[in-house]
């Protein structure tokens, strides 16, 4: 140890060597392989008639685009949109 380093104290660059040693094992090996938690989950494009099967991230967009279409439809049909003017009154 140098004598300028107090032993408790080191340099980053030593930590940061150490840590990238070939020793180190990366953390997935020990997790089993190919063990899938619950059932398999699919693009919504490779299974679109079975939404059961599809990820969540996917039914969410489906969702949140079915809300979107029909919000726009009802404020089309029902909101009224362009309603012919009144007729302003004459004044003389």
């Amino acid at each position: 140890m140098e004598p300028s380093v107090r032993p408790s104290v080191r340099p980053y660059r030593r930590t940061v060597e150490a840590f990238f040693r070939p020793h180190y094992s990366p953390l997935t090996t020990l997790a089993p392989s190919a063990d899938a938690h619950g059932e398999v989950k699919y693009n919504c494009w490779e299974k679109p008639g079975s939404i059961a099967e599809w990820k969540e991230e996917h039914i969410v967009i489906a969702v949140l685009a079915a809300w979107g279409v029909t919000i726009s439809t009802a404020m089309k049909v029902f909101g009224g949109g362009d309603k012919e003017a009144a007729p302003a009154a004459e004044s003389k």
